[in-house]
C-alpha cells in the first residue's frame, strides 16, 4: 500500500511541477514606475485580477530590488471586490519563500524575483474580480511598479486597511495556476498505481 501511495504522491508532485503562469504583470511589461515600502503590518498594496475561467492560484511570484536571501515569510492576502475598491478578505496567508533569483536590469535597477508557493491554493471564480498582494512579515520586503500593464493604481493599504488607490503604477507580480500534466504523463503514472495495487492484493 506504501508503493500505491507513493505513485500518488508522485502524481501530485507531477500536477504541482506543471504549474503554468497565468499572470504576467512582470517587470518586463511595462516603464517602472517607481519601488515602494512593503510591509505587512505598515505600507503595503494589492491588485486587481480576474480571469475567463475558474482558476487554481498555486504560486505568487513578486518582484524586488532588495537582496531576498534574507527574506524571511511573506503574507499573500486575496480580498474580493467592492465597487472598484478591496472588500473583505477572502485569504491571508504567511508563506516562506520558496525560491528566488535574479530576474534582470530593468530601468537601470538589478531585479530579482521571489516564488512564494501559496499553502492553501486560492480557487477564483470566473469573470470574477479580486485583489492581491504580498508583503514582508516584519521586514522590508519593497514593491515595484510598472506604468503600464493595466490602470496605472495600486490599493494601497495600512496594515489590513485599505487607504486609498495610488496613482504609482500597477504592482509588478506573476501567478502561477493549476495545470493537468500531459495525457501521456498521467497515463503512465495511473497504470504504475493499479500495478502498485495489484502487486499488493497477490
Amino acid at each position: 500500500m506504501n508503493r500505491l501511495f507513493s505513485s500518488l504522491a508522485l502524481l501530485s508532485a507531477v500536477a504541482a511541477s506543471h504549474a503554468q503562469l497565468v499572470w504576467d504583470q512582470g517587470p518586463a511589461t511595462g516603464t517602472q514606475g517607481g519601488f515602494w515600502s512593503n510591509s505587512t503590518a505598515g505600507q503595503n498594496f494589492a491588485d486587481l485580477v480576474s480571469f475567463a475561467s475558474a482558476t487554481t492560484i498555486l504560486r505568487y511570484r513578486t518582484f524586488t530590488l532588495f537582496d531576498p536571501s534574507t527574506y524571511g515569510t511573506m503574507t499573500v492576502k486575496l480580498l474580493d471586490d467592492n465597487a472598484g475598491a478591496p472588500g473583505n478578505f477572502l485569504s491571508t496567508q504567511s508563506v516562506p519563500v520558496f525560491a528566488f533569483g535574479f530576474a534582470g536590469n530593468f530601468s537601470n535597477n538589478d531585479v530579482y524575483w521571489i516564488d512564494l508557493n501559496l499553502t492553501t491554493a486560492l480557487n477564483l471564480n470566473a469573470n470574477t474580480n479580486y485583489w492581491i498582494g504580498a508583503s514582508g512579515d516584519g521586514f522590508e520586503a519593497g514593491q515595484l511598479s510598472v506604468l503600464t500593464p493595466q490602470d496605472g493604481q495600486m490599493a494601497q493599504f495600512s496594515g489590513s486597511t485599505f487607504s486609498h488607490h495610488a496613482g504609482i503604477g500597477d504592482q509588478t507580480f506573476q501567478l502561477y495556476a493549476d495545470a493537468i500534466p500531459e495525457p501521456t504523463t498521467l497515463a503512465l503514472l495511473s497504470v504504475g498505481a493499479v500495478a502498485m495495487l495489484r502487486r499488493r492484493k497477490k
